[in-house]
């Protein structure tokens, strides 16, 4: 049975974390819109840095409810267990300083958690491009953040846009600072395995731009693909390295299966249908770069 225990009182009290990494132009972007949230009830904000030696710039404009801390120890998770240990409120709510929260996010968030007496919300993450989006861009409109298939086939949610209570945080304990990639995954599933309840919210939602090039999806597929080895070796569950042919044909295998997606998003977007041919190539470099970099992960651990 799954967990709603939570009894939200009439003044609720938010904490927004936000851990950051040398993003100080994107950071303020995030900032700017949490300063012009609809939400009445009093909230904090809690920026982790990352990057200690990187001084937070003088001329960022920090509101007064937002704190700036730092955490040495490298990774988001332990990042944001830092604001973890110190948050105040008995909503959390989770963000990425490259995110552009909608100005009902907060609200519509909180509003989510009451009404449906769930211990998690996981909001939508719409990515945007220009006007006239290049092939990486249009690639990560079609791939990224798919959060309702995460929320309501495998219950979990992303950290660029999650809810929850103090209650489960005090009973799942922090992130896995040992990932540096899929902890939110990780987390999450710990929370669904306690059987704590979790939906779906299109209407708390956050903005994310698109990955402008093929080099930043390429180096997303390898930190995702890195971190789902370094998870198994860390559950005691990884697996041997399959024979080399067999990697190959992992790595290189054709995705056909995907091919409705791509052109229902292709019509969606107005774009020439020559796009298609381009943007499946392009998903088997990207999920082949990942392969091969998780079979390599996998040889460096099964080694130590």
């Amino acid at each position: 049975m799954l967990k709603n225990k939570t009894m939200y009182s009439e003044e609720i009290s938010v904490s927004v974390i936000i851990p950051t990494y040398k993003d100080w132009s994107r950071l303020y972007l995030c900032l700017k819109a949490l300063s012009n949230q609809s939400l009445n009830d009093t909230f904090e904000i809690l920026v982790v840095n990352n990057a200690p030696n990187d001084i937070t710039p003088k001329d960022l404009i920090i509101p007064e409810n937002c704190s700036i801390l730092s955490e040495s120890r490298p990774g988001s998770y332990a990042a944001r267990n830092k604001a973890l240990s110190i948050a105040k409120g008995n909503i959390i709510a989770f963000t990425d300083s490259d995110c552009i929260p909608d100005k009902d996010w907060l609200k519509n968030g909180v509003d989510a958690l009451k009404s449906n007496n769930v211990s998690r919300i996981g909001g939508a993450v719409e990515v945007f491009a220009g006007e006239s989006p290049n092939i990486a861009e249009v690639y990560d409109l079609i791939f990224a953040f798919p959060q309702q298939g995460y929320v309501e086939d495998m219950g979990w949610a992303v950290t660029a846009n999650l809810f929850v209570t103090r209650e489960l945080v005090q009973n799942i304990g922090e992130f896995n600072t040992n990932l540096k990639s899929g902890g939110d995954y990780e987390w999450g599933i710990r929370a669904l395995e306690e059987n704590y309840s979790i939906i779906y919210s299109n209407d708390t939602l956050v903005k994310h731009p698109a990955r402008d090039s093929v080099k930043e999806l390429l180096k997303k597929a390898k930190r995702v693909r890195i971190g789902i080895e370094d998870k198994n070796y860390d559950e005691g569950r990884l697996d041997k390295c399959p024979k080399f042919f067999r990697q190959l044909y992992v790595m290189f295998r054709p995705r056909y299966y995907e091919l409705e997606t791509i052109k229902n998003k292709v019509d969606e977007l107005g774009l020439d249908r020559k796009y298609i041919k381009k943007i499946l190539w392009l998903r088997n470099l990207v999920l082949g770069y990942g392969d091969y970099h998780a079979f390599k992960r996998r040889r460096e651990l099964n080694k130590r």
